[in-house]
């Protein structure tokens, strides 16, 4: 991801800065949410494949996915992750 882009993207719902996931916390991260890599929806949220990128919220408890190089800083695309990453 463009480290400009990182530097003014914020989470849609608290402001906070986001960072990008690294390998092993987006390995984490599908595990929670790829049906196909372990039946996924631990967080509520499913996707078909497997990311390959998703940005983390400052706090570590929120993560939104990336998509084709496209940050989905939506509110309603945003992933409950607590503190397990």
């Amino acid at each position: 991801m463009d480290s400009n882009l990182l530097q003014i993207v914020c989470c849609p719902k608290n402001g906070q800065s986001l960072r990008e996931a690294g390998a092993m916390e987006l390995e984490a991260l599908n595990l929670c949410v790829c049906p196909r890599i372990s039946g996924g929806g631990h967080s509520g949220k499913t996707f078909r494949w497997p990311l390959g990128a998703a940005l983390i919220r400052e706090d570590g408890l929120v993560a939104y996915p990336v998509c084709n190089n496209i940050p989905l800083l939506v509110a309603e695309e945003a992933i409950a992750i607590g503190k397990t990453l």
